[in-house]
């Protein structure tokens, strides 16, 4: 760090030595502290330095006593600004009479902690010359310690820890047997061999799902399909309700199906139409994959294979030659495409 000043050496030593006179002078004849008016102005680029009151504080504790007063004859300016290199400060003294002397003060560090030690000293100095000539007063002693607290006797009553009661073995199965989440499907089938002709049909399912198993009730309605007969045209329609218990790895699995509904057969194209409803059941299998579109939202994609528990036979007009219209296949199968939603 290096003090300069605004004017000649000769001229500034002059300047503080009649200012230290008159200050010793005025403080022998008044028999009071000396004190001052303090203005304090901070520039751009020097916001770290301390602050007005910072500086009161410091100039207070290194004098002993606050030397500030509103009514003081001496005034004190101090103006902090960013040099190219550094810090500046300017501490200017006035009195009565004017200009009794100023200091500039310049520090090439940036924080500000070498210059503000130096101008805290200048001021000082500024007010009291003699400053320096007297011990720094002691700091307060600190304050005095709290008295003890009286001894309070402590009772610490022990208790046997309490001992959860295992919980029963059937809530524990219960809750493990509980289904993880339960979705809702909607899809639409596509069947061969279970109708004269190939059938479309609607699928609703309701399904529950563990970790690697699920369980499904669904219901299908086939809308009705015509196809030729030795005689006019027989239609048909299946309405079923199927069992769908399902092992599941990843977002494929592989299915058991326990079918039963009812078939509805017409007779069309001849001058009596005939209806008869027959029971239909069927057992089989089924291949899917699960391709998830969101978090509550999947694709399915179903195969499957069925075999009817007994094989029905329809006439429209009874038997010509030894045939009949149509009996049901022994196998029959559907691939069906539809969405299931997750339900919260």
């Amino acid at each position: 760090m290096r003090i300069e000043s605004t004017r000649p050496p000769s001229a500034l030593r002059i300047g503080l030595l009649l200012l230290a006179v008159a200050a010793a002078t005025r403080q022998a004849s008044a028999q009071e502290t000396p004190s001052a008016r303090l203005t304090y102005e901070r520039g751009p680029g020097a916001e770290r330095c301390p602050s007005e009151t910072a500086l009161r504080e410091a100039v207070s504790a290194r004098l002993g006593y606050d030397p500030f007063r509103s009514g003081a004859p001496t005034a004190i300016a101090v103006s902090l600004r960013r040099a190219q290199e550094g810090l500046s400060a300017l501490v200017v003294l006035r009195g009565p009479t004017g200009v009794l002397g100023r200091r500039a003060i310049s520090s090439r560090a940036s924080d500000c902690t070498e210059l503000a030690s130096a101008l805290e000293l200048a001021v000082c100095i500024a007010i009291d010359p003699l400053v320096l000539t007297r011990a720094r007063p002691a700091p307060p002693p600190p304050p005095p310690a709290p008295a003890p607290a009286p001894a309070v006797k402590t009772v610490v009553i022990r208790t046997p820890p309490a001992v959860a009661k295992p919980a029963p073995e059937r809530k524990a199965r219960r809750s493990n047997l509980w289904p993880r989440e339960w979705l809702l499907s909607a899809s639409v089938a596509g069947s061969l061999d279970s109708a004269p002709a190939p059938a479309l049909g609607p699928t609703v399912q309701v399904e529950a799902r563990w970790p690697l198993l699920s369980l499904a009730l669904e219901g299908r309605a086939d809308a009705p399909a015509t196809g030729p007969a030795l005689v006019g045209q027989l239609q048909t329609s299946l309405l079923m309700v199927t069992l769908v218990p399902c092992y599941r790895l990843g977002i494929f699995g592989a299915c058991a199906l326990v079918s039963a509904g009812v078939q509805e057969a017409t007779s069309q194209g001849l001058p009596v139409t005939n209806h008869v409803v027959s029971p239909y059941a069927a057992v089989g299998a089924r291949a899917l994959a699960e391709i998830p579109l969101g978090r509550w939202l999947a694709l399915e994609i179903a195969v499957d294979v069925r075999a009817p528990t007994q094989q029905t036979t329809y006439t429209v007009n009874g038997k010509v030659d030894g045939q009949t219209d149509w009996v049901t296949p022994p196998v029959s199968g559907s691939l069906a495409l539809g969405l299931a939603f997750r339900l919260p």
